[in-house]
């Protein structure tokens, strides 16, 4: 299955799931497109996007970052810990 461009009006990513996802900043980008496009509000759901893309260690950590924090950890506060981990600035 081929996907379709993404026109400057579209609402979704243009992403493919067959190739395997590259580690540290692929993962930091596509949040951050989540967030920017409103998809994710929550670390749950960044959690579950992460896993879904194929970013499993990524996503066990922002999930037990959720349970550590008793699920109060934003979509925002998510991406930081992302970037911290990897070393983003």
């Amino acid at each position: 299955m081929v996907d379709e461009p993404a026109t400057p009006h579209s609402t979704t990513l243009a992403v493919s799931t067959d190739a395997v996802p590259p580690k540290g900043a692929g993962c930091i980008q596509l949040v951050q497109d989540a967030i920017g496009l409103r998809e994710v509000k929550h670390g749950r759901h960044v959690a579950d996007l992460l896993a879904e893309r194929g970013y499993f260690d990524e996503a066990e950590r922002i999930g037990a970052e959720v349970r550590a924090q008793n699920g109060h950890l934003s979509a925002r506060q998510a991406l930081r810990l992302l970037e911290q981990v990897s070393g983003a600035p």
